[in-house]
């Protein structure tokens, strides 16, 4: 009985832990995908800001302010 108990006790706690793995793994996928989205965003505002400071300084302004 002892060891049936010692056997689902471990079953018990590699299940949490594959649950924590899994989280985890989950929540870096998802920090991942708003991270290079934003980035990206950036990247766009900075590209149109730079493009068309000549002929629209008050839009580039804008999109630059849209940074922060």
């Amino acid at each position: 009985i002892e060891e049936r108990y010692r056997a689902v006790a471990r079953e018990r706690d590699t299940s949490a832990a594959l649950v924590r793995t899994a989280e985890r793994e989950r929540l870096a996928r998802e920090m991942h995908d708003v991270v290079a989205h934003s980035v990206s965003v950036m990247i766009a505002l900075c590209d149109g800001a730079a493009a068309a400071f000549d002929r629209a300084p008050d839009a580039s302004r804008e999109a630059l302010g849209e940074l922060s």
